[in-house]
């Protein structure tokens, strides 16, 4: 029987970290909701998963992209996508039913029979995935959400083409021996990390190269991936700027982001301060000392803000408003210290606050501290508008009718947060 003939595709491999380890209860509900992180991150991508053949493997799928598909973007714009989406699984289920994964990328020729997929691309990508060096990664990159792997030449042809929003730099090799003897190289990045890390910067010539660069061999490539070894120091994260539609863009780190002191558990409950609160005209020389209520807003929305801040500030919390900065302060230091020690962050919602790009940066700052440091990030809408999709899971306040008694009651339910109290039934 002759072989049909094979098309090009770019291949996407996805494993569950760990997914054998679960109890049965956790193997489903992650089994289900790979789809929804799938979907949202083909989405990114101007895909959707009824327009690429899916073949589910259980712990993970194998997904073919048309080949007329922009590489750039689909690089780009899937490993958003993907993180992204995992963190707001992340926010929805508890640390068992956790969801990290290990994701490949690569380009070549598939022959389709039926639900039967056969090809050199195929096989060399399932050994990318399940790599050695490739797990190990993930298991020390403790605060990431996935990493990924490329063939070498997806790396040579899209990330050292050096494409907009696709960063050479942040990619190491992974070199392995396969159980057959056969040595590979991939190329590994982890989302949030200026590199892998547990990858040696200079690992000298690819496997079987002529001066025989050192590599790893692959003997744990059957077993689950890590999570339970010790893992190496990580770098502090890094502020990812955002786009307009949820969490996306190219622009770079303005600062660390700072933790809580460690004295401060992130669920302590927090009275009304006693210092002075900020307000406007506070000329005091060293500026807020400690803040309840990080604000952040665009332009269009300055007077609800003032509104909402000024609410708040009658209720002794303090209270911190870019354009209450007194003269002489640094508005950037002074958004700094307000982020470290705030219980709140309420971001204003308005019809064009994702167009600013200030705001945007701070969407993202606010979503990094609400999931590595406990701030409680509350979305406000101030028009009749749909949240962008990180916002949309949280609670909000609905601050659209000022001076209503709907108004009063949310203001209401900031207050009793901040003084560590739950919200009164019916509220």
């Amino acid at each position: 029987m002759m072989s049909p003939d094979p098309f090009s595709y770019w291949i996407v491999l996805l494993d569950i970290e760990d997914f054998s380890l679960r109890p049965e209860n956790a193997q489903a509900t992650l089994h289900e909701e790979l789809y929804e992180v799938v979907g949202f991150a083909l989405g990114r991508a101007g895909l959707g998963l009824a327009d690429c053949p899916v073949q589910d493997r259980g712990d993970g799928m194998l997904i073919l992209v048309p080949i007329g598909t922009s590489p750039t973007r689909l690089l780009r714009e899937l490993q958003r996508g993907l993180e992204d989406a995992l963190l707001a699984h992340r926010a929805k289920y508890n640390e068992s039913h956790r969801m990290r994964l290990r994701v490949g990328l690569n380009q070549g020729l598939v022959i389709r029979q039926g639900e039967r997929w056969t090809g050199t691309a195929i096989n060399d990508l399932a050994r990318l995935v399940d790599a050695g060096p490739v797990k190990r990664v993930l298991a020390e990159a403790r605060r990431a959400q996935l990493v990924l792997v490329l063939s070498e030449s997806v790396h040579t042809a899209v990330v050292l083409g050096r494409y907009p929003g696709i960063d050479p730099a942040a990619y190491l090799p992974a070199d392995f021996v396969t159980k057959h003897g056969e040595p590979r190289r991939g190329w590994v990045t982890v989302p949030g990390y200026a590199a892998p890390p547990g990858l040696p910067a200079d690992p000298g010539e690819p496997p079987g190269g002529a001066t025989g660069g050192a590599s790893a061999q692959g003997g744990t490539a059957g077993r689950a991936g890590g999570g339970t070894d010790s893992g190496s120091p990580v770098p502090p994260p890094t502020l990812k700027a955002v786009g307009r539609d949820d969490v996306a863009g190219d622009l770079d780190a303005r600062h660390p982001i700072r933790r809580r002191p460690a004295d401060v558990p992130a669920a302590e409950a927090v009275e009304p301060r006693a210092e002075p609160v900020a307000g406007p005209g506070d000329d005091r020389p060293g500026g807020q000392a400690a803040y309840d209520v990080f604000v952040s807003y665009a332009d269009p929305e300055s007077g609800a803000a003032e509104r909402l801040a000024s609410r708040l500030q009658e209720a002794s919390a303090s209270v911190f408003l870019v354009r209450w900065v007194a003269p002489g302060l640094v508005p950037l230091l002074e958004a700094e210290r307000a982020l470290a020690g705030a219980v709140l962050g309420v971001l204003l919602f308005g019809r064009t606050t994702m167009d600013d790009v200030r705001i945007a940066e701070e969407y993202a700052t606010l979503l990094q501290h609400a999931h590595l440091n406990g701030l409680r990030f509350v979305p406000a809408p101030v028009d009749d508008i749909a949240l962008p999709a990180f916002a949309a899971i949280r609670q909000p306040v609905d601050l659209r009718e000022p001076g209503s008694a709907r108004y009063d009651a949310e203001v209401g339910r900031l207050v009793r947060i901040v003084r560590g109290r739950p919200p009164a039934p019916g509220v």
